[in-house]
């Protein structure tokens, strides 16, 4: 029972950390792009209801990859579903719809104002040419990467992930795209992972792979 506890408290001080750290994001983003002297990244955003409706569209992407990868369990994602299933999932699948929620939407906020908004404008600068804007794009998906660095195949997973979220906001010119796309992908990838997916060593036992681990803990409900 103590174990529970314990280990409850630590999945609520996680969100809190989280949401310390993605919300602080937007201000490392604001200072940043002060400092570099570069438009504030909110500047980059319009609310329009077809930039909404993009952003769930181009979630659909990473989220398929994100099946393929835990379904195909292929040898070159090994290194990146160890990361989910021993370190991440046994710490989502402890936190509420809600606390899912939050974190994803801080997150896309927080991670896409500073990678996108400031990282790729940064480094494509104000060459409209191929080299400046493949610069952005490659250069802010590698710092996406390093942002996400738990192993090296999983850093270079999110690496992919960021020049894709760079892509889409090149075609859309509308960086709630991105933010959007990052939130919904965040929020139902956790969703999955948490509550539906399960790994191998909890098949046929109705378990997660953490209660397979600590057999005597009960479920969280």
């Amino acid at each position: 029972m103590e174990s529970s506890v314990s280990s409850a408290d630590e999945s609520r001080r996680l969100v809190v950390v989280g949401i310390i750290f993605e919300g602080g994001l937007v201000f490392v983003a604001i200072v940043l792009a002060w400092i570099l002297g570069l438009p504030q990244p909110a500047q980059y955003i319009s609310l329009d209801a077809m930039a909404i409706g993009w952003g769930i569209i181009a979630s659909v992407p990473m989220l398929l990859m994100m099946l393929l990868m835990v379904h195909t369990r292929l040898a070159v994602f090994a290194n990146a579903l160890r990361v989910i299933e021993e370190q991440i999932l046994p710490v989502v699948r402890r936190w509420t719809i809600w606390e899912m929620a939050i974190l994803s939407i801080l997150a896309g906020i927080g991670e896409e104002l500073l990678i996108r908004g400031v990282v790729q404008v940064a480094l494509g600068g104000q060459d409209e040419s191929w080299v400046g804007i493949t610069t952005g794009v490659l250069g802010s998906g590698f710092v996406f990467g390093l942002l996400h660095l738990l192993n090296v195949t999983y850093a270079m997973i999110a690496a992919a992930y960021g020049v894709y979220l760079g892509s889409v906001w090149l075609v859309s010119d509308n960086l709630l795209v991105p933010i959007l796309a990052h939130a919904v992908y965040d929020f139902f990838a956790m969703l999955y992972l948490g509550r539906i997916h399960k790994p191998p060593a909890a098949m046929g036992t109705g378990l997660t792979a953490e209660q397979c681990s600590h057999p005597n803990e009960p479920p969280n409900t």
